[in-house]
């Protein structure tokens, strides 16, 4: 015959006489703490792991001996889209074809363009190209390259804001140095609870609390 239960269970010696004990509710501003604890570690290991794709992306093909350019202009639409990061890969100039685009850098400005090849002419052994971007209706002035030239591999949408941006000073620090922070706080969150659950549970952290708070 089996043992017969009680259906609820007996008062505990020492606790009040309700028939189910409540443990203390934790405190708002506890909780609060806690998830907002949890919010940034959720959003750090985000940033992080979108920081961490955006350095594959720029850095990255540098290694395989590729050269990425960010395009800031809409010149070359709808074959690079604003905010596209371009990579080009080098060539030999003289294997440069018309209808190919490349990654130049003209002596009137700074930056470089990427535009497609419209015409080559040789004259007297030197190649002179004329260039014009896909959105655009007049040419470039033309220009002779070097032998060796970069040539358009393929473009990735999107990703040259964020780069452009992260390498901006205000960027650089809502990008990098905040969420840098935002780790280096949560690594010190995580060792002073250590500290605490190591003093807790040898029964050292009422004599710290009243320490502190001098009781």
């Amino acid at each position: 015959m089996f043992p017969s239960y009680r259906t609820y269970p007996e008062p505990l010696t020492g606790l009040p006489s309700d028939r189910f004990y409540r443990a203390p509710a934790t405190p708002l501003w506890h909780r609060a703490l806690h998830w907002t604890w949890q919010g940034v570690s959720a959003m750090n290991l985000l940033v992080a792991f979108f920081l961490l794709a955006m350095v594959v992306i720029g850095v990255g093909p540098l290694f395989f001996g590729f050269r990425p350019f960010v395009i800031l202009s809409g010149s070359m639409e709808p074959t690079i889209h604003t905010g596209s990061i371009a990579i080009t890969r080098p060539v030999p100039s003289d294997t440069l074809q018309v209808g190919d685009v490349i990654a130049f850098a003209p002596k009137e400005t700074a930056l470089p363009i990427v535009h497609r090849i419209v015409q080559i002419e040789n004259r007297k052994g030197t190649l002179y190209y004329t260039t014009r971007g896909d959105a655009n209706t007049g040419n470039d002035i033309e220009f002779a390259l070097p032998a060796t030239a970069l040539q358009l591999v393929g473009a990735i949408p999107l990703v040259g804001y964020v780069v452009y941006a992260a390498a901006q000073p205000l960027g650089t620090v809502l990008l990098v140095w905040l969420p840098l922070l935002a780790l280096v706080t949560l690594w010190f969150k995580d060792r002073v609870m250590q500290v605490w659950r190591w003093a807790n549970a040898r029964g050292y952290w009422p004599v710290v609390r009243g320490w502190l708070t001098g009781q």
